[in-house]
Parts: structure tokens; sequence; C-alpha cells
């Protein structure tokens, strides 16, 4: 979820225009978490349907 999640929050800050590189760990930190967030969130929704 984590590595995931990071992925995922650092590509919707960059596709809402936010810079991200270089910007240190708390950061790092808290885009990883708003794309964990957003994963769990997806994972339930889809899960929830089946």
């Amino acid at each position: 979820m984590g590595i995931i999640g990071a992925l995922i929050g650092g590509w919707l800050l960059g596709v809402l225009g936010f810079d991200t590189d270089g910007s240190g760990v708390i950061v790092s930190f808290i885009t990883a978490l708003i794309g964990a967030c957003i994963l769990l969130f997806g994972v339930k929704a889809v899960t929830r349907r089946a």
C-alpha cells in the first residue's frame, strides 16, 4: 500500500501542478499518505460492489 500509494500521490500532485521534487521528508510523507488514502478508498469501493 505504501509504495503504490506514494506513486498515486506523486502522480496526482503532479497533475494538480504541485512540485514535490526535493521538498523534503515531510512533504514526501504527506504525498504518500494522500495516495494511500485514495488507494484504500478505491479498493473499498471496488470490493464493496463485488
